[in-house]
């Protein structure tokens, strides 16, 4: 099982992702994905919002967002 398979494996196992969410490790590089959600934020009728850590495995390492209208 490679390293992406895993952290899939984690977050089904301890908390399925829901459709609008996006869920990343901490080793992603964080201020590109930021860039992007500004992006999807200024050129559409969506906010993107953060997943406070209670909802998220403890002690994994993830951080977490969803993605809601406006």
């Amino acid at each position: 099982m490679n390293n992406a398979e895993l952290d899939n494996t984690l977050i089904v196992v301890r908390r399925p992702k829901k459709e609008n969410e996006f869920i990343f490790s901490n080793q992603c590089v964080l201020s590109s994905v930021e860039k992007m959600f500004s992006y999807i934020e200024d050129n559409s009728d969506l906010i993107i919002e953060v997943i406070d850590r209670e909802e998220l495995p403890l002690n994994q390492g993830y951080s977490g967002y969803r993605v809601k209208k406006k």
